[in-house]
């Protein structure tokens, strides 16, 4: 999943996954701040980006907000990757050869 296009659900359920390096009440309060203004995964890479998470009520510091950044741009450009890669192979999301590209011996010949 491109974590710019998650739901508030699924970034408030990304965040959990930093309970390793923030301290749990303020990843509750960020939680808390994208349920209830609805921040899907587009709006919060531009709290990520513009150094706005404060504005979310928790209460980081410098390195904490580094943190965010660096997992939530790492998980981004992964996807990116991912998406991209499997474009190239012709393969969609689903797993599935891509009807364009079909299906060829290595001959060049169709099966």
């Amino acid at each position: 999943v491109d974590p710019e296009g998650m739901t508030p659900e699924q970034v408030a359920q990304w965040l959990s996954s930093l309970d390793s390096c923030i301290a749990a009440g303020e990843i509750q309060k960020l939680q808390q701040a994208v349920l209830d203004r609805c921040i899907d995964g587009a709006s919060f890479s531009s709290f990520v980006s513009s150094c706005r998470l404060g504005e979310l009520g928790a209460d980081l510091s410098g390195r904490d907000m580094v943190r965010i950044r660096k997992s939530w741009r790492s998980d981004v450009d992964a996807a990116k990757l991912s998406m991209a890669s499997d474009a190239g192979s012709g393969v969609e999301r689903g797993g599935e050869p891509s009807p364009a590209r079909g299906r060829h011996d290595d001959f060049g010949g169709a099966k």
